[in-house]
């Protein structure tokens, strides 16, 4: 879609709970938590974690992560989902390329 900014983050296995998407000036920001599991499924405590990996693909912890954006964008339209552990993120362009203030000039 050439009317909005798409943006696609791979998240697999960070709960929505532990999320955060906002939007300040042109920059968009993601953060979150990864929690690492159990072998049951549930978040593990500090008992059941293991002290030793012989090869770990993932990371757990804290993230991360900035995109700065080139356009302008209609902040009340802005949409995010969370569908198979890829965030969509959707920020609709701004028809308003900036707008003219005059500014008054005292004597």
């Amino acid at each position: 879609m050439e009317d909005s900014i798409l943006v696609r983050i791979e998240l697999p296995g960070v709960a929505l709970s532990h999320m955060r998407v906002s939007l300040l000036d042109s920059k968009l920001r993601v953060e979150g938590r990864k929690e690492r599991e159990a072998q049951n499924g549930q978040v593990a405590n500090e008992e059941q974690k293991p002290v030793r990996f012989l090869c770990l693909e993932r990371e757990y912890g804290a993230f991360s992560l900035s995109v700065t954006l080139k356009w302008l964008v209609d902040a009340e339209q802005i949409s995010a989902k969370l569908l198979d552990g890829v965030l969509h993120v959707r920020l609709p362009k701004s028809n308003v390329c900036g707008r003219e203030i005059v500014i008054p000039i005292e004597e």
